[in-house]
C-alpha cells in the first residue's frame, strides 16, 4: 500500500489540484514487477495510465529497463531503470485544514523476481503535487516533488 495525504495548511480554500504518481511497474522485456490493484481516493478524480510503449528519454539517454540478473548490482527500481504507470488524481476543494487521502494498493509479481540474485531492492515512485496551467500554488521548498 502506498498511503499519501495531502493537507492545506494555508489560510484560504484550494481548488484544481492534482496528484500526479510515476509507479515502477515493468522491467527488462516488458516483465510486470508491480502493477496496481485499486486506488482508494477520498474526495479525489483518479485516472491510471498503462506504461508507455517504448521507454520515454531521461535527459539525453533513453531508459534501458533493467535486467532482474542486475538487480544484484542496483539497489533501486525507479523511472530511469524502469518502466512506469502514471497516476494522476484530481483532488476536489481543499478547505483551511482540509485534507485528501490516497490509498495506492498495489501486487509484487515474484515471477520478475525469481530471475534475480538480490538482497533487496527498492521501487522508488515519484509525486508530484500541483495546479495544471498555474504558478499560484506556493508550496514550501520540496513539498510539490517527493520520492516515496
Amino acid at each position: 500500500s502506498l498511503p499519501l495525504q495531502v493537507q492545506n495548511f494555508g489560510c484560504y480554500p484550494v481548488r484544481n489540484l492534482t496528484l500526479r504518481m510515476a509507479l515502477p511497474a515493468l522491467g527488462y522485456r516488458r516483465a510486470t514487477f508491480l502493477s496496481v490493484t485499486r486506488v482508494l481516493a477520498d474526495n479525489a478524480t483518479c485516472l491510471l495510465q498503462p506504461p508507455p510503449e517504448e521507454p520515454r528519454p531521461r535527459g539525453t539517454a533513453t531508459v534501458v529497463p533493467v535486467h532482474p540478473e542486475d538487480l544484484l548490482h542496483v539497489d533501486r527500481l525507479d523511472c530511469g531503470n524502469a518502466w512506469c504507470q502514471e497516476l494522476s488524481c484530481r483532488l476536489g476543494r481543499l478547505d483551511r485544514g482540509g485534507e485528501v487521502s490516497v490509498h495506492v494498493l498495489r501486487t509484487i509479481h515474484n515471477d520478475f523476481f525469481r530471475a534475480a540474485k538480490f538482497r533487496s531492492v527498492r521501487v522508488v515512485s515519484t509525486v508530484w503535487l500541483g495546479v495544471p496551467g498555474s504558478s499560484v500554488l506556493v508550496l514550501e521548498e520540496g513539498a510539490h516533488r517527493r520520492e516515496v
